[in-house]
């Protein structure tokens, strides 16, 4: 409302808002606390590493491709230069057709879809994390968008058995490559899965109190005395503002009753 008042909205040439896609509700909910690794208009290939909770995942950081993480849930990342279109290809080959066009190779995400799987539970969704430069911040500076892409849990055990070993003779290395060419052209066929993603990065989100005075506790150590009916409410709100820590002191007991 306050660049509105200054007629200061966002600029013509960007978009107004996240890009759209159909978001499958099955799959396990995403939170991404981590900011983007590159910044946009830079290609990359990584890992995201996540912490998983009961009813969701956490995306907590990345480590480039050569650094593989020793611990946690991992999945494969790759960032490109370019955008996709505004509203996200529904079908498998729509959306690798995107990916070439941006110079990304089938062998690639062959490739990444593979080394998911190897990286995936017996089980369960194999997944690629896909950053692109669609979004913006509150200066209107470009940001990275970051979606993620899940194949069926049946794709990921079919691409595990396509990944040749050393012991393989000529004919099984040959029978692999054929299982790999069927998975593709599988996924061409079938509609992309996107998992709902939930963002909690910096680079991104704005507090709604950012402006406010409450701000100033952000980072900061607090000490609170006597937490009755108003020490109690006063920490609940100082929690919201993110402290590094919050020390309650009071010396009385809880007793039953009303």
């Amino acid at each position: 409302l306050t660049q509105a008042a200054v007629n200061d909205m966002d600029p013509l040439e960007g978009p107004l808002e996240p890009p759209h896609y159909i978001v499958d509700s099955d799959q396990t909910p995403v939170v991404v606390r981590a900011n983007a690794p590159v910044a946009p208009g830079a290609q990359w290939i990584g890992w995201a590493t996540f912490e998983e909770l009961a009813d969701r995942q956490e995306l907590t950081g990345w480590s480039n491709f050569d650094d593989i993480p020793g611990a946690g849930r991992i999945a494969p990342a790759i960032f490109l230069a370019e955008p996709l279109p505004m509203e996200f290809p529904k079908l498998g080959r729509d959306l690798f057709e995107e990916f070439l066009r941006r110079g990304v190779a089938r062998e690639v995400l062959l490739f990444l879809l593979t080394i998911s799987a190897l990286a995936t539970p017996e089980g369960e969704s194999a997944s690629i994390v896909l950053g692109l430069p669609m979004r913006r911040a509150h200066d209107g500076s470009l940001r990275q968008h970051i979606s993620m892409w899940a194949t069926a849990p049946n794709y990921a055990a079919s691409l595990r058995r396509a990944l040749p070993k050393d012991t393989d003779t000529d004919e099984l290395r040959n029978l692999r490559g054929e299982l790999a060419d069927s998975v593709y052209r599988v996924f061409e066929v079938t509609d992309i899965s996107w998992c709902p993603v939930l963002e909690d990065r910096d680079e991104i989100v704005v507090r709604r109190d950012s402006r406010s005075q409450m701000a100033w506790y952000a980072g900061k150590r607090v000490l609170i005395l006597g937490c009755g009916g108003l020490g109690s409410w006063v920490a609940e709100m100082i929690a919201r503002a993110r402290p590094t820590a919050v020390d309650l002191v009071d010396n009385t007991i809880v007793k039953p009753g009303l």
